[in-house]
């Protein structure tokens, strides 16, 4: 059940978060995904929360498990924030790329999984794929989807985020006034803090 939760506290700035699950909207994941997830996070959220919003930062969050969501943090606003999400499906729609651009969205992405890692982390990376079942194929195949992603591809995704972001799952941290002026947003509005 979308809870649409409010927490009120006495911060200036929010915490906004918004998403659903994409595979029980009927959609699958693939590599590509991660692309997405680059485009969103550091061309079209970077810019709308944080470069015009004032947020201290605005990502995309998309895994493998059917988690995609949207956040900011340290932000200023929260209504507009929200409809900034919402217009995701626009910048996806409208979406224009050059070879060039689309080239540095797969390095920037790749360069995640290809980050060097001291070996506390490749121990936990190493645990983490055994845990999940992960073989050297699966891998592979989805470093080969990332590589492959091309403009149709992403803008391919825009009815996956629209029905994601149609969803009524809102959760926010922040100014008690803010909240309480946006109340039509929420189900639930609770005091962090009693």
């Amino acid at each position: 059940e979308p809870l649409n939760e409010g927490f009120q506290d006495a911060s200036k700035v929010q915490y906004v978060l918004k998403g659903a699950d994409y595979r029980k909207l009927g959609f699958a994941y693939n590599g590509k995904m991660n692309v997405l997830a680059q485009l969103l996070s550091t061309v079209y959220l970077q810019n709308a929360i944080r470069v015009q919003g004032g947020a201290y930062g605005g990502f995309s969050i998309l895994d493998d498990t059917g988690f995609l969501a949207f956040a900011s943090y340290r932000d200023p606003n929260l209504k507009k924030t929200v409809d900034n999400y919402l217009g995701a499906v626009s910048f996806l729609k409208g979406l224009e790329l050059d070879e060039r651009d689309l080239r540095r969205l797969i390095i920037g992405t790749i360069s995640d999984w290809d980050r060097p890692l001291n070996p506390r982390q490749k121990g936990a990376l190493a645990v983490t794929r055994h845990l999940r079942g992960d073989t050297l194929s699966m891998l592979q195949k989805e470093r080969d989807e990332i590589l492959a992603t091309t403009l149709e591809d992403l803008k391919g995704f825009t009815p996956l985020v629209e029905k994601v972001m149609a969803q009524e799952y809102l959760c926010v941290v922040g100014n008690e006034k803010k909240i309480a002026d946006q109340k039509e947003l929420f189900k639930k509005i609770l005091r962090l803090r009693q």
